[in-house]
């Protein structure tokens, strides 16, 4: 299992609940951070493309991240929020699409 977001409160809710569960958990989050799962890697997708390999063996992606707060106001806000939540997810599952994910949550 792959988990977007894994370091915030439901992520790492999730990730817990998915190791309980007997599931390789592997962490996607902007920042490394200690968790519950088993691999952990960092993406910041306002600078970084999906690395190659990300996907290799996932079977199911639960994507959490996203900008959640409100649009701030000025320049570039809702571009910033477009990139972080749109952009972002459909690169995502294209990516997926092409590792042969099933699932993508």
């Amino acid at each position: 299992m792959l988990v977007t977001g894994a370091s915030r409160f439901v992520g790492s809710a999730l990730c817990r609940r998915l190791q309980i569960d007997g599931c390789q958990v592997r962490a996607v989050m902007r920042r490394l951070a200690q968790g519950p799962w088993d691999e952990a890697a960092t993406l910041n997708r306002r600078t970084q493309s999906i690395p190659k390999g990300l996907l290799a063996g996932v079977d199911c992606v639960f994507h959490l991240a996203g900008k959640a707060h409100a649009l701030a106001e000025g320049p570039g806000a809702e571009e910033e929020y477009r990139l972080s939540n749109l952009q972002s997810t459909l690169d995502l599952i294209a990516a997926a699409r092409a590792a042969g994910v099933r699932a993508f949550v």
